[in-house]
């Protein structure tokens, strides 16, 4: 079966368990004023559209699109698990956030 990138669910508990895993991967790494990822709450703003890559039933990758002004967005939580760094589908999970970016309306 190949990878499928779709809009995120955020009653699927895995994907929780993947943010939370992306923001402890910062922690030792970035001091807290430069870590600006988003925790699910903020990924679940209505400005705010997110997907996930699943290579079977595995999560494998995320990435959301964040307007902060009107006609400007942001990529965040582009994040793939350590094992598919590489790997050929996650680098396709750009596809749907540069489509979004392109086609969605200034808010």
């Amino acid at each position: 079966m190949p990878p499928t990138i779709q809009r995120a669910d955020f009653v699927d508990p895995r994907l929780a368990a993947f943010l939370q895993e992306h923001l402890d991967d910062m922690e030792p790494a970035a001091p807290p004023e430069s870590r600006h990822a988003l925790d699910l709450s903020g990924l679940m703003a209505p400005d705010v559209r997110m997907w996930v890559v699943h290579d079977g039933p595995a999560q494998v990758g995320t990435g959301a699109l964040a307007v902060v002004a009107p006609g400007t967005r942001k990529l965040k939580s582009m994040r793939t698990t350590p094992a598919c760094r590489g790997c050929p589908p996650c680098p396709r999970i750009v596809l749907p956030v540069d489509r979004s970016a392109m086609t969605r309306s200034s808010a």
